[in-house]
């Protein structure tokens, strides 16, 4: 019986490894089962501890159990692609951490923020192909790398070493074609709620429906809500319009730095740095802007401008309170207040001469014997008080406040000195006030 006869192969794996079982025969040596590999073409990758093994295994007549592996191939490594690698992960993503620990379901990075210049991601090359081999020593062709397919727009700039700069200030989106870029007027189709998550951008933003509660959205230039934003907080840099109309409720805001329109308010906080518009009502809210014009009813809450306040009407026959008040410095740092007992604190305190004012008070009424404040905080207060004062004396002469309809009794006009409350409903009266004598006086329009 021959060494070969006492061998059998058996290879696995498309002949990336070969295996050999000894069964019982005569002694056989290393040269035959050299020279039955030969025979079989297994001719790469052997394992000389391996065959070691198996010529221990010839060299007596009786078998022992299992398979030796003597040979094992290399499979081929295909190429890589090139891949993008983004700074901030594509959203929607599930939430991001807080600073304690927990997850803010509403931070949901649909869109990401970004000025020029910012470093979006990089290109990261991808990785030559490896061929390989099987036992018999034939080559394994590695299969090449599809090329990258990248779309950008034009607010995207691909640098020499493959970094990806955002060319505009704006919104970092991708469309449904997986498209990069950054618009500067990024277009939301559905609502703000929590499976869009709050929504951030440094460019413009549109929003084709509403914006829900304790929701978050924020625009570096301006920003169009086409439906209603309901206890949310609304923030821009430049100009709002809200097609629909503004409930407010505890952390509810709308802020604009510029000019803002909105349908109607109800129970809301609402702060514009130009002209606040609103094209039906507002009911019990607080109103702060440089010019406010009101095209429908003014029930209950405060309006508060700085130079000129039109309602078509203001009050109810009923005697709800209601308070315009004119030549009012505009102060956007009332705006941060989060709690609603607070914001009527700050709003009182602004009557009286401004925030630094407020605290101080507070820390002076908060020590035991109301000794005297400090000498940096009665400071402080005395300036903010004098530049809330000079600023008011400007604004008095330029103030008006005009009521195109009806002030029912009880309303409040005020422009800073001694204010005025109807005793009576009147119609079609324009207020200002007479700094030689000190009074608001009132004509008919």
């Amino acid at each position: 019986m021959s060494t070969a006869l006492r061998l059998s192969l058996r290879l696995e794996d498309d002949a990336l490894a070969a295996w050999l079982r000894v069964a019982d025969g005569p002694v056989g040596s290393r040269e035959a089962l050299l020279e039955y590999l030969e025979g079989e073409e297994i001719r790469a990758g052997l394992d000389p501890e391996a065959l070691e093994r198996v010529v221990a295994r010839l060299a007596v007549e009786s078998a022992a159990e299992g398979e030796e592996c003597i040979a094992r191939g290399r499979p081929a490594q295909d190429a890589t692609s090139d891949t993008v690698e983004l700074v901030e992960p594509l959203g929607p993503v599930v939430g991001s951490l807080r600073d304690d620990g927990s997850l803010d379901y509403r931070e949901r990075r649909l869109i990401v923020p970004v000025e020029s210049g910012d470093r979006l991601g990089r290109i990261v090359p991808g990785s030559d192909g490896v061929p390989g081999f099987d036992v018999k020593g034939h080559t394994l062709p590695c299969r090449p790398a599809p090329a990258l397919v990248f779309q950008h727009g034009d607010g995207v700039r691909l640098e020499d070493d493959g970094t990806l700069v955002a060319a505009r200030t704006g919104a970092r989106s991708v469309d449904k074609q997986g498209r990069l870029d950054v618009v500067a007027l990024h277009v939301h189709a559905g609502s703000v709620d929590l499976a869009s998550g709050n929504l951030d951008t440094e460019g413009s933003l549109e929003i084709k429906r509403d914006v829900t509660s304790r929701m978050l959205v924020r625009a570096g230039v301006d920003l169009v809500v086409r439906g209603t934003v309901d206890a949310a907080r609304v923030e821009s840099a430049g100009s709002i319009e809200i097609a629909g109309g503004v409930i407010g409720g505890e952390g509810g805001l709308v802020r604009a730095a510029g000019d803002l329109k909105v349908g109607h308010v109800q129970s809301a906080r609402i702060f514009a740095g130009g002209k606040l518009a609103i094209k039906r009502g507002a009911l019990n809210s607080e109103l702060h802007a440089s010019e406010i014009e009101i095209g429908g009813t003014l029930l209950g809450g405060r309006a508060c401008a700085e130079t000129r306040i039109v309602v078509r009407e203001a009050g109810s026959p009923d005697g709800s309170p209601c308070q315009l008040i004119a030549a009012q410095p505009f102060d956007p740092v009332g705006s941060e207040a989060g709690d609603p007992a607070d914001a009527r604190e700050r709003a009182r305190a602004r009557l009286r001469g401004g925030e630094v004012r407020l605290a101080a008070r507070k820390s002076r009424d908060g020590r035991p014997g109301r000794g005297p404040r400090p000498t940096e905080q009665r400071s402080a207060a005395v300036v903010a008080q004098q530049g809330f004062r000079h600023r008011q004396r400007e604004l008095q002469p330029l103030a008006q406040i005009v009521i195109k309809g009806t002030a029912h009794a009880g309303c409040r006009i005020d422009f800073g000195g001694r204010p005025l409350v109807l005793e009576k409903a009147v119609k079609a009266r324009s207020y200002r006030f007479d700094v030689e004598s000190g009074r608001i006086v009132a004509g008919e329009i």
